[in-house]
């Protein structure tokens, strides 16, 4: 049923849910027929932006091998970098900095990446709180 189901959905939509399912095999199969990396899905994020928002490392780097740019915002204004640090996915924001993201960019609100990190970082979770703190960490490295 759910091959059915993905079979009718475009080839960006496959993409798109290859990535929020961080379903490496459909990525894999889905990305080759891109030739348009700067694509959006219906809420207006990019492929780097909706990969660093769900925490898949696999595009991410896939997508960086392919020279995208690493900060180019959504059309809501968040970076790449913004989203894996409001999520707390360190190793996509070791990745976005390795690759010289740019951490002084700022949103509608005014507010950065470390920003975004830093009031993430009040949740009661635990391992939330460890991930944000890894986060905060590498953005307040790279703030300096």
């Amino acid at each position: 049923m759910l091959m059915s189901s993905l079979n009718a959905l475009s080839q960006n939509e496959q993409l798109f849910h290859s990535i929020e399912t961080k379903n490496i095999q459909l990525f894999n199969e889905s990305v080759i027929t891109v030739t348009n990396y700067s694509i959006t899905n219906n809420e207006g994020l990019t492929l780097l932006a909706l990969c660093s928002k769900s925490g898949f490392l696999h595009g991410a780097n896939y997508l960086i091998a392919e020279n995208v740019n690493v900060d180019e915002p959504s059309v809501n204004g968040l970076t790449p970098l913004m989203y894996a640090s409001e999520n707390g996915y360190s190793q996509i924001v070791h990745l976005l900095l390795s690759h010289n993201a740019n951490v002084h960019i700022n949103d509608a609100n005014s507010m950065n990446a470390l920003d975004h990190c830093s009031e993430a970082v009040w949740s009661n979770d635990t391992t939330a709180e460890r991930n944000h703190s890894a986060c905060f960490q590498l953005l307040l490295e790279r703030n300096n």
